[in-house]
């Protein structure tokens, strides 16, 4: 789906084309630079905003249309993903600290054990986080 704001481009003749879109199947947001006139494209890779694009389609569009139509799209999604990533990897390092078991294995030396137990902090601080924040 194709979210595209009210105002458009002027190439200087005509208005020519939506001044910012939201291309929600393809994860991207696409402004055109009234200064230069060229279009520029930020692509999202990471598994929360492709969630939380998927889940806020389905759930609330119009959060999309009136950030794209105000132009706040952009910024919405960077701060976003920074925020989200950010939590998670504070409840991470707070597993770390306090986690008997992987402390004991960071103290023996045995990598694999804590890599795994890493791997699975992350994992729950994943179904805590986008819980509370990307399906809301």
């Amino acid at each position: 789906m194709i979210f595209a704001s009210e105002k458009m481009a002027y190439d200087g003749n005509s208005y020519t084309s939506p001044l910012w879109q939201l291309d929600t199947d393809n994860y991207a947001v696409i402004h055109i630079n009234e200064a230069t006139g060229k279009e520029e494209r930020t692509q999202f890779h990471t598994d929360c905003i492709i969630y939380h694009m998927n889940y806020t389609v389905e759930h609330c569009p119009e959060r999309f249309e009136q950030l794209v139509n105000r132009g706040e799209i952009l910024e919405y999604l960077e701060t976003f993903e920074d925020k989200v990533l950010d939590a998670v990897d504070k409840l991470t390092d707070c597993w770390k600290q306090t986690d008997k078991e992987y402390l004991l294995a960071k103290e023996n030396g045995d990598t694999l054990k804590e890599v795994g137990l890493l791997n699975m902090f992350d994992m729950r601080a994943k179904e805590i986080v986008y819980r509370d924040m990307v399906y809301a």
